[in-house]
């Protein structure tokens, strides 16, 4: 067998390995940045802003009830204190008759008067841990590499039929010119 043979050979066998290392290599799954999260393994909270809900029993912080002043005049002596028999009974001589809802503190008594409450989604955080890398900030993505391996298979693709062809060439034999007649 002549050496050109030999060559075309091995360059038809480094064409076949090409092709399955192509396809091995597009095959692979590699470790990328999560792109749900930005490699960053949180996602901002979608219920909250900051980790902080309004309160949704009041606009600022104040009782509704009594708007935020605390109470009112008493009903009963009109905020004298007094009745025709004495201290007034209601609001035990003050004027004054505390909120039921705050007990005269004029804060919203649900939110304790800060207008907020803690988000219960995030546990006050303002961020969830990313469910798609579950908080690595990144993912196994397979076809990540799919171009380099199509590349290579291509490549061995190409190199199989050419060393065909070409050791065709080579095994027709030489001509021998003909002396004229």
């Amino acid at each position: 067998m002549p050496l050109n043979m030999k060559l075309l050979g091995t360059v038809a066998a480094l064409g076949i390995l090409l092709i399955f290392v192509g396809l091995v290599v597009a095959a692979t799954p590699v470790e990328v940045e999560c792109v749900y999260c930005d490699g960053t393994g949180k996602t901002d909270c979608l219920l909250c802003e900051n980790g902080r809900d309004d309160c949704v029993m009041c606009t600022d912080g104040s009782c509704d009830a009594c708007n935020g002043a605390g109470g009112e005049t008493c009903t009963l002596c009109g905020g004298t204190g007094v009745r025709s028999y004495g201290t007034c009974i209601g609001c035990g001589g003050t004027g004054w008759e505390d909120c039921y809802s705050c007990g005269g503190t004029g804060d919203c008594s649900y939110c304790g008067g800060k207008g907020w409450e803690t988000c219960t989604f995030c546990n006050g955080r303002g961020w969830n841990t990313c469910t798609l890398c579950n908080g690595e900030g990144r993912t196994m993505q397979v076809g990540a590499l799919l171009i380099p391996g199509g590349i290579m298979s291509l490549i061995g693709i190409l190199l199989v039929p050419t060393a065909f062809i070409v050791s065709r060439e080579t095994e027709k034999p030489p001509t021998i010119p003909q002396p004229p007649q």
